[in-house]
């Protein structure tokens, strides 16, 4: 067993740490913001039902503030897609780099480009949401923010379309790699 073997095996084994460190920080993430979508929902069910102790509790507790149900709904998709970004980035790194395949159709991604695919889709209706929120919230600068959302999901999508554009065809990978 050479020096070249040990650091190999060293470099191999920080790599693989530093994936599931990755995928276990990611996974984490997505539990805290299933979390907090679900504490978005209790207090909009102590809302709509009545309960103004049970609100004016989780007010005082999380320091919420009041918005009207249509805000608070918009809330919890956002966390939802949130959680949705967070777990399809962590199962793509593990199926990217572990090899890791799974039986949900959603994280059978192959390379890298496909999960920029995934995570650029889910950031754009992330930053949409978004926009609704300030919507229904009646900012008073809505038509700036509206126009710098406009140009960064264009520049997202002619990311996307470069990407979709002047990616090569499996088939001639399949090829280069085999001669």
């Amino acid at each position: 067993m050479g020096k070249w073997d040990i650091e190999d095996k060293y470099i191999s084994f920080i790599f693989i740490i530093s994936i599931k460190l990755a995928i276990f920080v990611m996974a984490s993430a997505a539990l805290i913001s299933s979390i907090a979508a679900l504490i978005t929902l209790l207090v909009l069910v102590f809302d709509l039902v009545g309960f103004a102790v049970a609100r004016d509790f989780l007010d005082l507790v999380l320091g919420l503030e009041e918005k009207p149900a249509v805000l608070e709904l918009l809330d919890i998709v956002e966390f939802a897609l949130l959680t949705v970004m967070l777990l399809i980035f962590a199962f793509g790194l593990n199926s990217i780099f572990m090899q890791k395949h799974y039986k949900v159709t959603a994280f059978k991604i192959v390379d890298i480009d496909q999960l920029k695919r995934y995570l650029t889709g889910t950031i754009v209706t992330l930053f949409g949401t978004a926009f609704l929120e300030r919507v229904f919230a009646r900012e008073p600068e809505l038509l700036l923010s509206g126009v710098g959302l406009g140009v960064f999901i264009l520049a997202l999508v002619a990311y996307i379309y470069v990407l979709i554009r002047y990616a090569e065809p499996e088939e001639e990978k399949q090829e280069e790699s085999s001669e």
